[in-house]
């Protein structure tokens, strides 16, 4: 398990506009209803970064609230 302070925990401007993507992609295909949105947001990160624990800030620009 990595930390927070490991360089994969970093998410880059570029990561974050890719996640937010992925994200808009899935809600737009109707792949994911809104009361998973928040799960999905974190399973991208953990995806990415392969952190279990992801920042609410990320998670919130992701779902774009």
């Amino acid at each position: 398990m990595q930390d927070d302070t490991s360089p994969d925990a970093f998410i880059s401007a570029l990561d974050l506009d890719i996640l937010r993507n992925a994200f808009r992609s899935s809600v737009a295909e109707g792949l994911i209803g809104e009361s998973h949105w928040i799960q999905h947001a974190k399973d991208l990160v953990r995806e990415l970064t392969g952190r279990v624990d992801a920042d609410e800030t990320i998670i919130s620009k992701i779902i774009g609230r």
